[in-house]
């Protein structure tokens, strides 16, 4: 009996508390982050990048060929090539351009699409915990005088069982010298 009002001596102040209940937090969805997005954007850029670089060496070969025949039959028609070669250039580098910024913004689209979709649930979820850490906080002090009465009441139990045990050890010690002197 001892035992256990030791052990009921070492209960935290929450085994005395009328905590609340959990708050009911709303669903959050995940919000990828941003720059690790723009990375892979970026990434998937390169890819771009480099394929349409090869696409484009190929377009201005194809375009090379194209004029060293229509220079053969052309039959006196003339067309400025370099004029020609520049245009498609641009227009290859706008398409080149175009595509790196295309899969650099659409990368991180993501990011922004979750967090208009979760609005002020992140902060409303904050306004909710704090309220829950506070409500908990409360009954925490509410039961400080409660678990100080409940060790003092063990205390002096425990006191009174230990004045018990002493007087029980005494008799049994009297009852043992009797019985001895008894014997001889």
């Amino acid at each position: 009996m001892k035992e256990d009002c030791k052990k009921r001596l070492q209960h935290d102040l929450r085994h005395y508390a009328a905590l609340p209940p959990d708050p009911d937090f709303l669903e959050v969805i995940p919000v990828p982050n941003f720059w690790l997005s723009l990375l892979g954007g970026l990434g998937t850029s390169l890819i771009w990048l480099v394929g349409s670089v090869i696409g484009s060496v190929v377009v201005l070969i194809l375009c090379k060929i194209y004029w060293y025949f229509y220079d053969l039959f052309s039959h006196g028609w003339f067309i400025d090539q370099a004029l020609w070669t520049r245009r498609i250039a641009l227009v290859l580098a706008i398409i080149i351009v175009g595509g790196i910024f295309f899969f650099s913004l659409i990368s991180v689209v993501p990011h922004f699409v979750v967090k208009r979709a979760n609005g002020k649930k992140p902060a409303e979820n904050q306004r909710r915990k704090k309220e829950y850490e506070e409500a908990v906080e409360g009954a925490l002090r509410k039961a400080e005088p409660i678990k100080a009465e409940k060790d003092y009441q063990l205390n002096i139990q425990i006191r009174e069982l230990e004045g018990k045990m002493r007087k029980v050890e005494f008799e049994i010690e009297n009852v043992m010298k009797q019985r001895h002197k008894a014997s001889k």
